[in-house]
């Protein structure tokens, strides 16, 4: 599922505020967003842009869009350019995430639908920015295996769904820290952040966080090449929520380099407790079935959905969307940042976050 920053899409649905006279909500899929009262209608065509889109000042495209009350909100500056940042914001006690502009006002740009327009209209994807100089990076991340990232539960298609219908999911709590990687490839090894491989003579979070010798280790024994993933969390973190005294490094992902592919969960986690590396934590309530297929979230088995007509299935996944992110606020509130759905061979990652969390 690769992620589209911006988008065409349609408004499906206008659904009212009560009590506001200026204000309403625009239903695009599972998201949601507040738009002025009047301006759009069902079934509109319009772009849509995504929480964590970061908009230049000096955007000539968008620039004239953003008034001044949106600036003093929305305001943020990476690296080094002043912007704003869409991201999720409560009002009149509903959540609001994305931002959205008549299509018609870009007429005279070719957009194709279905496309990520996002370097078209010079939108960039808004990180944490990589704290590590110039002088601590060996180059940029290694090509030989996936980066850390994952699609939100808002953007599930019911193609996407149909591919993967069949695949158990593990579902395991998202951890809010920064991004790791370690590898061991052909009697070589590395460190990474998000975006770029370190040096390992560099000292900072990431060579400290290092489990390199461990991988080396293994690798070499099982004549293996693999790349450990993980999240490095604690103070000077994010916010710490977890309230953890010391940096830790938790893994959630081992990708089998010669394989192309990533380790079955069950096979990662016994690899973890051999090396003795901490895990991300599993669910194990009963809100949620880990372990079974997404589907089966919403107790229809993959066979009932394969003989649903398609508005069923559109139904059906909407329901899913909806009960996974209303469990996710449930359980993880204010303290945790949400949970990751994984099918079992890891071609499938989606995430489900809190709006108590990030709001």
């Amino acid at each position: 599922m690769e992620r589209k920053l911006v988008s065409i899409r349609t408004i499906e649905k206008i659904i009212p505020i009560d009590g506001a006279d200026r204000i309403e909500i625009a239903a695009i899929g599972a998201w949601h967003i507040i738009v002025p009262k009047g301006v759009y209608k069902e079934n509109d065509k319009v772009l849509y842009f995504e929480i964590d889109s970061f908009i230049s000042d000096n955007n000539k495209i968008l620039a004239p869009f953003i008034d001044e009350n949106m600036k003093k909100r929305a305001h943020k500056t990476f690296y080094k350019n002043d912007g704003v940042l869409i991201k999720t914001i409560k009002l009149r006690g509903e959540y609001s995430q994305g931002w959205v502009l008549p299509l018609e006002h870009f007429k005279d740009y070719n957009f194709v639908e279905g496309k990520d327009l996002s370097t078209e209209l010079g939108v960039l994807k808004y990180e944490l920015v990589d704290e590590t100089n110039n002088m601590e990076q060996k180059g940029k991340f290694p090509a030989f295996f996936p980066k850390t990232d994952c699609e939100r539960i808002q953007n599930l298609t019911l193609s996407d769904l149909e591919k993967i219908i069949d695949e158990k999911v593990e579902i395991t709590y998202k951890f809010d820290g920064t991004s790791f990687s370690n590898y061991y490839f052909n009697g070589g090894t590395g460190i990474c952040t998000r975006n770029f491989e370190m040096k390992p003579e560099a000292a900072n979070l990431y060579t400290r966080s290092a489990i390199t010798e461990k991988i080396r280790d293994y690798c070499e024994k099982n004549k293996r090449n693999l790349a450990f993933q993980g999240e490095i969390v604690g103070p000077e973190i994010q916010k710490n929520r977890m309230l953890l005294t010391k940096q830790q490094l938790f893994i959630f992902n081992i990708y089998d380099i010669d394989a192309h592919r990533y380790i079955e969960p069950s096979q990662r986690i016994a690899i973890c407790e051999e090396l003795g590396l901490s895990h991300v934590e599993t669910y194990e309530g009963s809100l949620l079935k880990n372990g079974k297929t997404l589907i089966e979230q919403i107790d229809i088995t993959p066979e009932e959905f394969k003989r649903m007509t398609i508005e069923e299935k559109t139904e059906a996944l909407e329901q899913l969307r909806e009960k996974i992110l209303e469990i996710t606020e449930t359980i993880c509130g204010k303290t945790r940042e949400g949970f990751v759905f994984k099918s079992f061979d890891g071609k499938m990652i989606i995430k489900a976050i809190s709006n108590k969390y990030i709001s």
